[in-house]
C-alpha cells in the first residue's frame, strides 16, 4: 500500500484556506450527527516518527466540543497489562455512543514496531493480526465507526524532520536514538509497515494511507475523510447483523 502514496502532493496556499475554511464548518456541525445518531467513533493514527500525528490530531480536535470527544495516546504496556491478554488494555478507550475517540497510536504497535524490537516471530505476528480484524469486525458489527490514518513520508523527509527538531532545545528532547535507529532502518520499517496495512485493511475498517509531506495537504486530506466517512456512517441505518450480509472476512 505504502507504494501507491503519492509523497508529492502539495497543496496551494488559496486552494486551501478555501477548503479548510468549508472543512472546518463541516466537521463542527459533524460531532452533533455523532451525537444524534448515538454514532460511536474511533479515529486511529500510525505512522512513522515525525510524520506529524500529533499537530494533525491538534488540529483536528479544535473543531470539536470537548465534551464530545476525548484523545488517548497509546504507549508500550505496564507489567500489569502485560499478564492480561493482548487486546485488552484497548477496550479501556472504546467510546461510548455519540462519542469519538481519537487514537494517538493504537493497538497496531503491537505488530509493527513490537514484531521488529521485540522478537516477535511471523506466526506470533500473523495470530495478532487475526485478533485485531476480529476485533475491528466485533466493533462495526456493533455499529462502531473505525477510521484508521496512516502517516507516510520519505526517509530523507524523516531524517531532515529529525534534524529540525534536534536544532532547537525546546524540542531536542523529542528525537531519541531509538528514532534515529529507525531512520536508519527505514527499509526494514517500511516492509513491517507495508504487509501490516495490506493485511488488516478490510472493507470495515480500510486503512487511508495520507503522505505526510506537504502538512496543509495531509490536514486536508484527514479532515476530508473524517466528514465523509462520519456523515456516509451517520446517516447509514445501524445494523448489528451486518456481517451476515457481506461475505468480507476477519
Amino acid at each position: 500500500m505504502l507504494e501507491k502514496t503519492d509523497l508529492k502532493t502539495e497543496q496551494s496556499e488559496q486552494d486551501s484556506k478555501q477548503q479548510a475554511k468549508e472543512l472546518k464548518a463541516a466537521l463542527a456541525a459533524l460531532q452533533q450527527q455523532v451525537k444524534q445518531n448515538k454514532l460511536p467513533v474511533i479515529i486511529l493514527f500510525e505512522g512513522w516518527g515525525a510524520a506529524g500525528k500529533g499537530s494533525l490530531i491538534s488540529s483536528l480536535i479544535l473543531n470539536f466540543d470537548p465534551r464530545g470527544f476525548r484523545v488517548s495516546s497509546i504507549v508500550a504496556p505496564t507489567e500489569p497489562e502485560k499478564r492480561e491478554p493482548l487486546l485488552w488494555r484497548h477496550w479501556l478507550n472504546i467510546p461510548e455512543q455519540g462519542v469519538i475517540s481519537v487514537l494517538d497510536r493504537s493497538w497496531y504497535q503491537d505488530v509493527s514496531v513490537a514484531r521488529l524490537e521485540e522478537g516477535v516471530g511471523d506466526a506470533e505476528n500473523l495470530r495478532r493480526m487475526d485478533d485485531i480484524k476480529i476485533f475491528e469486525r466485533q466493533l462495526t458489527d456493533s455499529g462502531y465507526l473505525i477510521i484508521k490514518f496512516f502517516l507516510h513520508i520519505s526517509k530523507k523527509e524523516q531524517k531532515k524532520r529529525f534534524e529540525q527538531l534536534e536544532s532547537s532545545k525546546n524540542t531536542a528532547w523529542r528525537v531519541t536514538e531509538t528514532d534515529w535507529k529507525r531512520n536508519r532502518q527505514y527499509d526494514k520499517y517500511y516492509r513491517a509497515f507495508d504487509e501490516m496495512l495490506e493485511y488488516t485493511s478490510s472493507t470495515y475498517a480500510p486503512w487511508h494511507v495520507i503522505s505526510g509531506m506537504d502538512k496543509t495537504a495531509a490536514e486536508l486530506a484527514v479532515c476530508r475523510t473524517v466528514v465523509v466517512d462520519c456523515i456516509s456512517a451517520a446517516l447509514k441505518p445501524q445494523n448489528k447483523n451486518a456481517s451476515a450480509q457481506t461475505a468480507d472476512s476477519p
